[in-house]
């Protein structure tokens, strides 16, 4: 299931936008929950408790505008794709930068909507997230909150922040596929670790945080490991 915020202080707007999303989505039966905030700041409390995939942002709003809120969504554990609406083509230029999915002016919504919708739910299939069959059914996982997916008694197991699960319907090789991301490394044939997680490698043993679970990077791969997650490491550092 997909959860949007549409966040936008003009109460009318709001609700035509939420009518034609979920139009859309039915349309292309998506599971979704929809969540309308006319005030930012009510917005902004929620993101401790909720995770948003994609949050349409007014640009131009009174005390906090939608340029302010998403340089803070950026920082945030899970950021979700940010979609621009505005009346006014001119604050588009100030927006320009923010790493943002899209602009929709408000005038040209019935005929921007639907094919921006369309890109947005085909990146978010491809970019971030994963939907895999476990023991709990299909989940969502995104990629940030995956430590290690790992092969144990021709069982592969996905580790995460808060649990682990078991994997159906999968080989290691298809979740590499799927995890396509280069902050995801296999050090041996029976591993994948996210390097986001990865806190020590001394002695060609991989500490990952959150987890007691260790990782050893086979001999054959030790060069090739090492230069990979420095390169991340740096990167990393240059990027904050």
């Amino acid at each position: 299931m997909y959860k949007f915020a549409l966040v936008d202080d003009e109460i009318v707007f709001l609700k035509i936008l939420d009518q034609k999303l979920s139009n859309i989505l039915f349309e292309k039966h998506i599971e979704y929950h929809l969540s309308s905030f006319n005030q930012p700041t009510s917005f902004l409390k929620t993101l401790s408790q909720e995770n948003y995939d994609i949050v349409f942002l007014d640009i131009d709003m009174p005390n906090e505008n939608g340029i302010d809120i998403a340089r803070r969504l950026r920082n945030i554990d899970h950021p979700p794709v940010v979609i621009f609406v505005t009346s006014k083509e001119k604050y588009m230029r100030d927006a320009f930068g923010m790493n943002v999915f899209a602009f929709i002016v408000k005038e040209k919504m019935n005929e921007e909507l639907a094919p921006i919708m369309t890109d947005c739910l085909t990146y978010l299939e491809k970019n971030n997230v994963v939907t895999l069959k476990t023991n709990q059914g299909l989940h969502r996982f995104y990629f940030n909150d995956i430590i290690c997916v790992y092969s144990e008694d021709r069982k592969i197991q996905v580790i995460t922040h808060l649990e682990v699960f078991q994997i159906y319907q999968e080989t290691l090789g298809s979740i590499v596929q799927k995890l396509n991301h280069p902050q995801f490394v296999s050090p041996n044939r029976g591993s994948i670790v996210n390097l986001r997680n990865v806190s020590n490698t001394r002695k060609g043993c991989i500490t990952l945080e959150h987890t007691n679970h260790k990782e050893y990077i086979s001999r054959e791969r030790i060069k090739e490991f090492d230069r990979i997650f420095t390169n991340y490491v740096l990167g990393q550092r240059i990027y904050q």
